[in-house]
């Protein structure tokens, strides 16, 4: 979900991703959020179109990271780059 930080409001949300431990990622113009049944999930940080979706099959505990154009996951089981 993304909020406005100024007004509090709802500016687009999404009801696919499962429950999540870990902050997103926001690289490029693109937000990155990793949830808890291991997967991966990029949106349009503006408007919240869903380019793509991974599962990587494992837990994720922390946030995706997004070094340069590169994405990086880690889950119980392996580590991804792309």
């Amino acid at each position: 979900m993304c909020i406005d930080p100024k007004e509090g409001k709802v500016i687009w949300a999404s009801k696919e991703v499962e429950r999540t431990i870990s902050t997103c990622s926001v690289a490029d113009g693109l937000v990155y959020i990793a949830d808890y049944t291991g997967r991966v999930h990029c949106f349009d940080a503006v408007g919240g179109t869903k380019y793509w979706e991974f599962d990587t099959k494992g837990h994720i505990w922390g946030p995706p990271s997004s070094p340069t154009a590169r994405f990086i996951s880690a889950t119980r089981k392996a580590s991804y780059l792309s």
